[in-house]
């Protein structure tokens, strides 16, 4: 069965307000956890942007010390902390990666794939649906 190509449904509902994406490496340095520096990699993505809800939050170690959550529709994959998801769903192994997103003014850790598949897409289709907590650091 061929993928559905929700291209046209996502750049229809794209959200009007700009969404950055930022990558940003890691490494321990003296037995704790250091970013460095985002590095720019979209300055305008072209994505859904929704609210997650309560029951969404509360499906990562992090959901409840965040104060919300969005998810975002895209045809783009994102880092999560350590992996990264090509096109074909498969994991690449790039440890130590992270991928931020800014919007409405506020930075956004992407955390997750939205539990929709086991390749982060949703369902049958090649749209990507990242789940990202409000971050403070």
């Amino acid at each position: 069965m061929l993928p559905m190509d929700l291209s046209n449904v996502v750049r229809n509902f794209a959200s009007p307000l700009p969404v950055e994406v930022y990558d940003v490496t890691g490494a321990y340095e003296t037995g704790e956890w250091k970013w460095g520096e985002p590095v720019l990699r979209i300055a305008n993505l072209t994505a859904v942007v929704l609210q997650l809800s309560l029951e969404q939050l509360q499906m990562y170690q992090e959901g409840n010390l965040s104060d919300g959550g969005i998810s975002l529709l895209t045809d783009v994959p994102m880092h999560i902390s350590g992996s990264f998801r090509d096109d074909a769903g498969t994991d690449t192994d790039e440890t130590g990666i992270q991928s931020f997103v800014i919007y409405q003014g506020q930075k956004w850790r992407v955390v997750g794939d939205g539990f929709l598949s086991g390749m982060g897409n949703v369902g049958n289709t090649t749209t990507h649906c990242w789940h990202c907590l409000r971050w403070y650091k």
